[in-house]
């Protein structure tokens, strides 16, 4: 029995999921290159460095936080963290998919939500790591209640699985995930230059 949502329905990205799920494991990384950093450029470096990943992380998070999925009668409309919102009428959707997905061996598995268009491509893909159950839920029940066809797949899938099978439905950096692990190690070269620069100014 599709369980009634009254319309419009707003959900937005939970983040306690993630917080949770952020782990010893990154945590315990980060230390280690924090103290690398001080013995290797000293206290002041040291202390540039945490506050500018400390910066970056809040930055991400207040970015993901903005993200909000809106169901009404007519349609669904998207609004990204930069402001940007798409829209999709519900004739132009031709299913939803639920996924369990593994990320990683941190963060573990968790629900993926693909809304697909009639023209094979994705309106939106909702992961359980920033969307929280119950909005999965309550999303899951409008479209239904709308008489799209929900699919569920109970086999555990990973993110390159995915990509090979439905590439149109992943955005670029999970289908080229070695493009981030580029940038982010470049974006770190360049800190740790900069920083080495500094400490090497007022040495």
């Amino acid at each position: 029995m599709v369980e009634k949502v009254s319309l419009p329905l707003t959900i937005k990205t939970d983040l306690n999921e993630y917080r949770k799920r952020l782990g010893v494991g990154r945590i315990v990384l980060a230390f280690i290159i924090s103290l690398l950093l001080w013995v290797r450029f000293g206290f002041l470096v040291w202390l540039i460095s945490v506050i500018v990943i400390a910066a970056i992380i809040f930055v991400i998070i207040n970015l993901q936080g903005r993200r909000k999925l809106t169901v009404t009668g007519e349609g669904l409309t998207y609004s990204g963290f930069l402001g940007g919102r798409r829209l999709v009428s519900y004739a132009d959707i031709e299913n939803a998919t639920v996924f369990v997905q593994y990320v990683d061996w941190n963060f573990g598995a968790m629900p993926r939500l693909f809304i697909v268009k009639k023209d094979g491509t994705s309106f939106v893909s909702l992961i359980g790591l920033f969307w929280g159950i119950e909005g999965f839920d309550k999303l899951i029940s409008a479209l239904q209640a709308k008489k799209i066809d929900v699919q569920f797949s109970s086999d555990q899938v990973t993110s390159r699985a995915l990509a090979l099978q439905f590439p149109k439905l992943l955005p670029l950096y999970e289908r080229r995930p070695g493009i981030i692990v580029g940038i982010t190690l470049l974006v770190l070269v360049v800190i740790i230059a900069a920083l080495a620069a500094f400490a090497a100014m007022n040495g």
